[in-house]
């Protein structure tokens, strides 16, 4: 029996002539997700970076406060043998006593809190930049000796409309909102007609026993297909009227950050002013207080005070140091928060293309 063999190959293609937009709109649509999720990414980084500094922040803060604690407790206790000395010579009352070792007692309680402190905030500095939690961090005890607080520049100048362009999550939900909005283009475009190209190119060959082709023809075949919606309009208008309920949706989840990034600009800027009138007000007090060790120190080598009252005033020179530092430190954590609150300022957002939101003529979106 002969042995034949066919031999087919050929190249089929098809289009869609997107004459009503539909298809660019889908496009548009899977960009603007893209650009959100880029906007995402970048929002995650803010909140890592904030993180990073208010724990930096928070460390400095309680080394330094444990420091100042520790020089306290120390003059606490000095406080409390001569009271205790000067009991057993008649010249205080048990009731002297009591109180300095109460407020001795009270500093040694806290140590540990501060010392804790000190070491979990170490920990999750740590944490945040990828290192072992278990080890120390070195960045933190080389310049700990050098460490100032410092009063930054204003981080941020502008008008509140600033902020839809340097929040990542105010620029991630505008590019939501966009994305929701050509979707409904998209399904608007489904109640017009569609038209469809194909196009079939091939070549076909019959052998006979190994023997040489036989015959070899070229075939091809153009159509066109043209599409109408006719029985399906309601289904057509239900997916559009999903498709604006979601674009209204995620308008009033839009409305709602911009709200809410509104309002925590205005808490940051109220938190930081309170408090560096507090730094202002202490510092001053600090200087004060500095003013009258020294005095009170040359009161007593010319022997007008006694030594329980140099103490005294050292104590109290140390306590204004400790509020300081602890408001020095929340000064410090309000400018960061600010600076969360503003989107940066520590480095630019990566710029995005800002395609137009499509117009919905239900709800009168546009960009």
């Amino acid at each position: 029996m002969p042995d034949t063999k066919a031999t087919r190959a050929g190249v089929e293609v098809a289009w869609e002539i997107d004459l009503f937009g539909g298809n660019r709109a889908a496009a548009s649509a899977a960009e603007k997700d893209a650009a959100a999720a880029t906007f995402g990414v970048s929002g995650a980084q803010l909140i890592a970076v904030s993180e990073v500094a208010r724990q930096y922040f928070i460390w400095h803060g309680a080394r330094q406060r444990l420091e100042i604690l520790e020089a306290l407790l120390q003059t606490q206790r000095d406080t409390e043998r001569l009271t205790r000395s000067r009991y057993r010579e008649g010249m205080a009352s048990e009731f002297d006593v009591a109180r300095a070792a109460g407020e001795t007692s009270t500093m040694e309680a806290s140590l540990p809190q501060l010392r804790t402190l000190k070491a979990v905030t170490e920990s999750r500095i740590a944490v945040l930049t990828g290192s072992d939690a278990s080890m120390p961090v070195p960045e933190l005890h080389a310049a700990a000796d050098q460490f100032h607080w410092n009063a930054p520049t204003a981080p941020f100048t502008g008008q509140p409309a600033d902020l839809l362009r340097r929040r990542p999550d105010l620029l991630a939900a505008e590019q939501r909102l966009s994305a929701e909005s050509s979707r409904l283009s998209e399904a608007k475009a489904n109640r017009f007609p569609k038209i469809f190209l194909s196009a079939l190119f091939g070549t076909q060959k019959l052998t006979l026993n190994d023997a040489p082709s036989l015959s070899a023809s070229h075939y091809s075949n153009v159509a066109a297909a043209f599409v109408l919606p006719i029985f399906n309009a309601g289904r057509i208008q239900a997916g559009i009227d999903a498709q604006s309920a979601r674009e209204s949706e995620s308008l009033l989840s839009y409305e709602q950050a911009i709200l809410g990034a509104i309002e925590d600009v205005e808490s940051s800027l109220a938190a930081l002013a309170g408090e560096r009138q507090r730094v202002d007000s202490l510092t001053a007090a600090a200087a004060e207080r500095e003013r009258a060790v020294a005095h009170a120190s040359s009161l007593f080598r010319e022997g007008q005070i006694d030594l329980l009252q140099l103490l005294d005033v050292q104590r109290a020179r140390l306590a204004t140091e400790l509020t300081l530092a602890e408001s020095n430190a929340q000064r410090a954590i309000d400018y960061v928060q600010l600076y969360k609150a503003l989107g940066g300022g520590w480095q630019a957002l990566p710029a995005a293309t800002h395609a137009p939101i499509a117009a919905n003529s239900s709800s009168g979106v546009n960009q």
